[in-house]
């Protein structure tokens, strides 16, 4: 069983976005990107539940600081979901160990 000593990451979207997407949203952040604490010390990273609600975790917190920029449309969605992807890469790689990098495998993310 595999369980963090902190039990939480905050994950954060910091560059997530292009800088052309960024442009009107970095105006509303005041000093810090948007970011959202995941807690996990809860979960058994060793058995596959745990780490499928680590991942349905790292991926709302995901859906929190990478909202879809600007209007609606292919391209912010396509943006935010982008961003999303990165964001949960970002806070699988924070949190690390062999049981998340068998979480990456699992879902086919590479962590390189």
């Amino acid at each position: 069983m595999f369980k963090s000593k902190t039990g939480y990451l905050s994950a954060i979207a910091a560059g997530l976005f292009a800088a052309t997407a960024m442009a009107g949203a970095a105006d509303q952040w005041s000093e810090e990107p948007p970011s959202v604490t995941v807690r996990y010390g809860d979960l058994d990273l060793g058995s596959p539940q745990g780490r499928s609600m680590l991942y349905r975790r790292l991926s709302l917190a995901a859906r929190e600081v990478c909202p879809i920029a600007g209007a609606p449309g292919v391209v912010a969605a396509m943006q935010s979901k982008a961003c999303q992807s990165r964001a949960v890469k970002q806070a699988m790689r924070s949190i690390g160990g062999p049981m998340v990098a068998r979480l990456a495998s699992e879902r086919g993310i590479s962590l390189d």
